[in-house]
C-alpha cells in the first residue's frame, strides 16, 4: 500500500489553470464603459467556480443593454487592457432566449481548457439587447491566424454552429480607431 496523504480542505478543490473574475457592466450612454464595470467574483477553482455562478444572474434574466463577462483575473473586460489592445474577438449575434445556455457552454469550455490556445483566451462576453444578444470570445492576438482559427472552429463545435456558418472577428484596435474617429 502506497502512502496515506492527508487532505486539508484547500486541497480537495480541483484549481483551474488560472484564476477568473466575473463582471457586470449596464451599457448605458450617459457614462464611460469603464466606471460601470462592477466586479462579482473571482476564483481559482472549480468548486468556487460553482460556488459563484450558483447565485450569479443568468444572462436571460437581465434585463436588457447589460453586459456579463468572464475574464482572466488581472485583465480587465475592456479594449485597452494591456492584455486586449493587440487583440480580437470572435462575435456571434443570438437570438433571444438561448444566450444563458450558450455563455455557459463557453465559459465552461473556456474553464475546462477546450480551446487548447494556451494563455490566448482573455475571456468571453454576453451582451443583453432588446432585439438579439450578441456572445463574443476575446484574445490576445488579433494577427496570429492559427490561433484565430482554432478559436472560431472550437467555438462552433462547442455551441454545434454548421461549419459553413461565417462569424464575425473584430480588431480591438481597429474598432478603437474608429470609435476615436467618431469623437
Amino acid at each position: 500500500i502506497g502512502p496515506v496523504y492527508l487532505m486539508s480542505a484547500e486541497n480537495r478543490e480541483h484549481p483551474l489553470k488560472a484564476r477568473y473574475s466575473l463582471w457586470i457592466a449596464p451599457r448605458s450612454f450617459a457614462g464611460a464603459y469603464q466606471a460601470q464595470l462592477t466586479h462579482l467574483a473571482t476564483f481559482s477553482t472549480v468548486e468556487s467556480f460553482w460556488r459563484h455562478w450558483s447565485w450569479t444572474i443568468r444572462p436571460s434574466e437581465i434585463g436588457f443593454n447589460c453586459d456579463l463577462h468572464l475574464f482572466r483575473d488581472r485583465i480587465r473586460p475592456i479594449w485597452e487592457d494591456d492584455n486586449n489592445v493587440n487583440g480580437g474577438k470572435w462575435e456571434i449575434h443570438l437570438r433571444k432566449g438561448i444566450a444563458s445556455r450558450c455563455f455557459e457552454d463557453v465559459i465552461l469550455a473556456v474553464l475546462g481548457d477546450q480551446f487548447r490556445v494556451g494563455d490566448e483566451i482573455c475571456g468571453v462576453v454576453v451582451s443583453i439587447k432588446s432585439h438579439e444578444d450578441m456572445l463574443s470570445i476575446w484574445n490576445r492576438s488579433a494577427h496570429d491566424q492559427d490561433v484565430i482559427s482554432s478559436i472560431r472552429d472550437t467555438l462552433k463545435q462547442i455551441l454545434n454552429i454548421p461549419s459553413n456558418q461565417a462569424l464575425q472577428y473584430h480588431v480591438h484596435s481597429e474598432k478603437m480607431a474608429a470609435m476615436q474617429q467618431q469623437q
